[in-house]
């Protein structure tokens, strides 16, 4: 959170000399003098000031609660105090520890490979670059003329736990943080990033893309047409720290049910969603639903089965003009046509019975949950994701659409909406929809 801030106050203060810069400081590793420059300005700024003077720095478009803005002042503190020149003896390894990060088993380096063989030739090779490099700039730079590294990919080491309350910044060394499987390519739309930049190089085209929305949101920003409140909290304790009658027309709760029960999530969220507008959604994803379930949950172990998905895979019509020039059909890509809805349901019938607050019966044996168990959780409903689609994300992501940006193939995202907010008119009152009915007919006879 404190580089997202960091990078929303750089952004509040951009121009169109400076947006290339944050945009290098936002995606690259490795800097030029000029960018680390402006990075270490913006530190020694953001270091100076309290919760109330960076909103007005802003022009009130981002706050920041005091408790959240003091725990983010000692990453910015940690960060400035970093020796970050290549050239010099203290200087961090941040190279030598993301290279011990890359995975060496086979699995991974096959789903690297595999990665790179999805991609369009034509991107392969600045996307291969970028494995080794991690360099990503407006044009394609070799690492060696770029004199630092980028303070802000250091924090906590990967894997290493961390209690709010119990730890602070100031007890952490800080080491290399970004996780190996978390690729810059996958944060824009590569479906978007073509239609307004198309280049051989991924890596200058991403950056470009990045440039774009930097200045986008710099604008936005000048002309207060939006608002951003940003807490550093459990989400359990958030609701008391929002403006009174706060309320959402759309409200993206990430993967917190892998962490929590549902109901917890959805009871803690939901008097957050908008009474006015019928369209309200609370949206849920799952990343690791498939986990603890049987290996077909995931992909068919049966090998002709998976031959049979391979086959639907070419023979789509979307594959063949978005993978025309890639080398191969890629198992993330064989998720897209895995009928898997079964265990789907399983996982969560089998959420639903460890809901203790939620008895299914009077007897001692709970019976197994039914899809209407399923569907009402508390005050929202589930949308049927069986027999329609989601209004606003899609279930499933259609991962072989962008050959770039590839997302898994298994993560779903769940919709919930309030019942009365999209109900028929005929099961409130039967008798007074009846009646209002035969009133028009009436009245459109006599019109007549």
């Amino acid at each position: 959170m404190a580089r997202n801030v960091l990078l929303l106050y750089m952004i509040s203060s951009s121009t169109e000399v400076i947006a290339p810069k944050i945009a290098s400081i936002w995606l690259s590793l490795h800097l030029s003098e000029e960018e680390y420059t402006l990075l270490r300005a913006s530190l020694h700024r953001l270091i100076g000031m309290d919760a109330t003077r960076f909103k007005e720095s802003t022009s009130d478009v981002v706050n920041v609660s005091a408790h959240s803005y003091n725990a983010m002042r000692e990453v910015w503190i940690r960060w400035d105090k970093l020796q970050c020149h290549k050239g010099s003896k203290d200087c961090i390894k941040l190279e030598e520890e993301r290279q011990n990060m890359v995975p060496q088993d086979e699995e991974s380096k096959l789903s690297v490979k595999g990665y790179i063989g999805q991609v369009p030739r034509r991107h392969a090779a600045s996307i291969d670059k970028w494995f080794s490099d991690s360099v990503i700039m407006a044009k394609e730079t070799p690492k060696d003329i770029l004199p630092y590294y980028n303070c802000t990919f250091t924090g906590r080491r990967v894997g290493q736990s961390f209690f709010a309350g119990t730890n602070i910044p100031s007890d952490i060394t800080f080491n290399y943080c970004v996780k190996n499987d978390c690729v810059p390519f996958q944060m824009w739309d590569y479906l978007d990033m073509i239609k307004n930049e198309k280049r051989e190089s991924v890596t200058e085209m991403c950056h470009a893309f990045t440039t774009k929305c930097v200045t986008i949101t710099t604008n936005m920003i000048k002309q207060r047409r939006m608002k951003l409140g940003i807490y550093i909290s459990d989400f359990l304790r958030l609701q008391p720290l929002l403006p009174r009658n706060a309320q959402f027309d759309r409200i993206f709760a990430s993967n917190l049910i892998d962490f929590h029960k549902i109901s917890v999530v959805l009871e803690t969220l939901e008097p957050l969603l908008s009474n006015d507008n019928p369209h309200a959604v609370l949206l849920t994803e799952t990343i690791n639903w498939y986990g603890n379930l049987e290996k077909d949950a995931d992909l068919p172990t049966d090998q002709n089965t998976r031959d049979e998905l391979h086959v639907r895979c070419a023979s789509d019509k979307l594959v063949q003009e978005t993978l025309a020039k890639t080398r191969d059909i890629t198992v993330s890509i064989m998720r897209e046509f895995y009928n898997n809805m079964i265990y789907f349901v399983t996982y969560l019938r089998a959420r639903r019975i460890h809901e203790p607050e939620v008895p299914y019966s009077g007897q001692s044996r709970r019976k197994p949950p039914t899809w209407l168990d399923l569907r009402n959780w508390g005050k929202l409903s589930l949308r049927d994701f069986r027999s329609g689609r989601n209004k606003v994300v899609p279930l499933c992501r259609r991962v072989n659409a962008r050959t770039v940006s590839r997302c898994r193939g298994s993560n779903r995202i769940l919709e919930w909406y309030r019942e009365d907010g999209c109900h028929n008119p005929f099961w409130d009152n039967p008798l007074k929809y009846f009646i209002d009915c035969f009133t028009c007919l009436v009245n459109w006879m006599l019109i007549i």
